[in-house]
């Protein structure tokens, strides 16, 4: 829920960028932190500054970072 200190780039509507990251519980603890984190940086990118290129940058880069987590989690273990 939107507080009155949370800033405008980490809001869509009346949510907060962590009020849709808490509704990935059905991930385990790393997946959820960086989905989540990358959700946050779509959610402010272009709107904390005007140029999105950093924020699209560190969210593709915690995309990455889930989808190595699940790959490496999906190897057969000996």
């Amino acid at each position: 829920m939107r507080t009155d200190t949370t800033p405008d780039y980490y809001t869509i509507g009346d949510f907060e960028a962590s009020d849709v990251i808490m509704m990935l519980d059905s991930l385990d603890g790393y997946e959820t932190w960086a989905i989540g984190d990358a959700l946050a940086y779509l959610i402010r990118a272009g709107r904390k500054t005007p140029d999105p290129t950093e924020d699209l940058q560190k969210a593709r880069n915690s995309i990455l970072k889930a989808l190595n987590y699940r790959r490496v989690r999906m190897m057969p273990h000996d």
